[in-house]
């Protein structure tokens, strides 16, 4: 035969039962709890009910010194525009002054590519103390070696080496 199992079950102690259910004075933990859902599924997206559904202002106000500041801001736009006219009649101004730089440039240009150019043109510019001087001493050098050879020459004649790779060698020194 099989054994029958009894259970027993123990009632929570009075205290938590008023907790959990409440009592006549004051409600308990699963009334509220029911009563908190039931309004929650009840108003569902209507306004106000959630953050989400909120219609009042999100900002709040400004503080007095805050609107006197942005007053005091208002009163200063275009305070600056006399900076920016003179601004822009300076940049008008070098504007100006570029393109006539640039007129003169290209008329200077245009001329000088119509001269012709002469190679002795340079002397115009040359000093003709400095020209008759370099003259002078390239004649003497000259005239001292005409006689160096000459005097060798005339040596190369009296060793009898005249004409030969001696005299040749000799020449090519002086």
């Amino acid at each position: 035969m099989a054994e029958e199992s009894t259970y027993s079950y123990q009632y929570p102690a009075e205290g938590i039962l008023n907790m959990l259910y409440g009592t006549s004075g004051a409600p308990g933990f699963f009334p509220m709890l029911q009563s908190y859902y039931g309004n929650q599924l009840e108003n569902m997206g209507g306004a106000d009910s959630s953050p989400y559904t909120y219609t009042g202002e999100r900002i709040a106000g400004f503080a007095p010194r805050e609107e006197y500041a942005m007053e005091m801001a208002d009163s200063a736009v275009g305070q600056y525009q006399p900076y920016f006219d003179r601004q822009r009649q300076l940049t008008e101004q070098g504007i100006n002054v570029t393109q006539q730089g640039a007129e003169e440039a290209a008329r200077m240009f245009r001329e000088t590519g119509q001269a012709q150019f002469d190679p002795s043109s340079y002397t115009a510019y040359e000093d003709p103390y400095t020209d008759a001087v370099t003259d002078k001493i390239l004649e003497d050098l000259s005239k001292s070696t005409a006689l160096q050879s000459q005097g060798l020459a005339a040596n190369q004649v009296s060793q009898g080496a005249f004409g030969g790779s001696r005299g040749r060698l000799s020449q090519e020194e002086l």
